[in-house]
């Protein structure tokens, strides 16, 4: 990837590797989109950040996803790299009865992410994919 004069849409990139990624990849010369759930939050970074825009997105919401597909399309036609940090990592309590069994299915190797939600770009444009994975 060139590292510079790119448009790169951050999803997760209101605080963390997120966050500290845009900064970096707008210091080095592209135009950078993070992408976050709290508009509040969004807003700060902008007001802090000039020349680093914000989009409301929830990954987990296909209605959000639309949305931001039609406002990425509409306001940065030249998006080429997407960077999919958003993310949430959810345990059950250590005395929960399924964390046992979890952990015996990691243990065998056989342990996947229940859910996974990807947002690609395609052509300028935002796409949701869901999978499921089963034991």
């Amino acid at each position: 990837m060139k590292m510079t004069g790119n448009t790169i849409l951050i999803t997760g990139g209101t605080s963390g590797i997120g966050l500290g990624l845009a900064l970096r990849l707008h210091e080095a010369g592209n135009k950078v989109v993070v992408a976050g759930r709290r508009k509040e939050l969004l807003d700060e970074i902008t007001a802090e950040h000039p020349g680093i825009d914000a989009l409301v997105l929830d990954v987990a919401d296909p209605d959000s996803i639309a949305r931001a597909r039609e406002t990425v399309a509409a306001s940065h036609p030249g998006l080429n790299v997407l960077v999919n940090n958003a993310g949430i990592m959810l345990r059950p309590p250590l005395s929960h009865p399924t964390r046992l069994s979890c952990t015996r299915r990691h243990e065998r190797g056989s342990v996947g992410t229940p859910r996974t939600h990807t947002t690609n770009t395609k052509n300028g444009a935002l796409t949701s994919n869901e999978a499921a994975i089963t034991h």
